[in-house]
């Protein structure tokens, strides 16, 4: 399995960089990454607002050759989270399964993507649901890869899979959904431990 980990967006409700900010000491990104790289044979990082501090953050804590980890840069992160996901995508080269993440969920670990795995075999992707919220990491099968990059960039997550076949994974973990978008979530956040 390959992982896009979306990394690329504004912030714009935290007004600031919220993937450099601080958690147990490291970075929001290094957990997200840490946890993809554990669970992959390959991360494709996409950068676009803050590309450069991002990508020397990452370069602090990771070596990428030996992680396996490629950077790319979405040159126009204005047209969302569905052309970054297109911008990685086009760097997939393998014909390989691949997890869609999003670089500010801290709380998954390598054991989040190995528990929906299993599933992919049957269906075209696999989600995780908290309390009927739709969540990340998403599996999808290498079919769907030449579909993505097919769609128009205003198209989301949701309405890619609206008529395939995807097994929802009911979880009781909240991981799964927790985001970290404005400083309210951040706080919670750190809270937690």
């Amino acid at each position: 399995m390959v992982t896009i980990l979306l990394a690329a967006g504004k912030s714009e409700r935290m007004q600031k960089a919220k993937l450099l900010l601080s958690y147990k000491e490291r970075p929001l990104i290094y957990w997200a990454l840490k946890s993809a790289v554990e669970a992959s044979e390959q991360v494709i990082v996409v950068t676009g607002f803050y590309h450069q501090e991002i990508e020397k953050t990452i370069k602090e804590y990771f070596n990428l050759k030996a992680n396996n980890i490629l950077i790319v840069q979405n040159e126009n992160p204005h047209l969302g989270q569905f052309h970054s996901t297109q911008v990685g995508l086009k760097s997939l080269k393998a014909d390989l399964p691949f997890a869609l993440a999003l670089a500010d969920l801290p709380l998954i670990t390598k054991n989040h993507y190995l528990q929906l795995s299993p599933f992919l075999k049957d269906f075209d992707a696999v989600r995780p649901y908290y309390k009927e919220k739709p969540g990340h990491p998403v599996l999808c099968s290498y079919a769907l890869r030449p579909l993505i990059l097919d769609l128009p960039t205003n198209y989301t997550v949701n309405s890619l899979l609206e008529n395939k076949r995807v097994y929802r994974y009911q979880s009781d973990d909240i991981a799964y959904t927790f985001d970290i978008d404005d400083p309210l979530s951040y706080q919670r956040l750190l809270s937690f431990h």
